[in-house]
């Protein structure tokens, strides 16, 4: 079993007292693009972050590198 959720809290919880495995969306796109199921994770941060979805440059630049794809210009 996996549990999906970046809310910090939601994460302790699952992880410390449920003792669940944790993976949020960056994790997640992450292993996406291993798999080969998404061509860049690149542009679904950036449609993320226009959504709302609060993302630190540094965190997308760090995914970007972490998954093969060239920094921001």
């Amino acid at each position: 079993m996996l549990v999906l959720i970046d809310e910090v809290e939601g994460r302790r919880i699952a992880e410390t007292i449920y003792g669940l495995p944790v993976r949020g969306i960056l994790g997640t796109l992450t292993k996406a693009k291993e798999n080969g199921l998404v061509p860049a994770v690149r542009p679904l941060l950036e449609m993320l972050i226009q959504s709302g979805y609060h993302l630190a440059s540094s965190l997308v630049e760090q995914v970007c590198r972490l998954c093969g794809e060239a920094p921001s210009r």
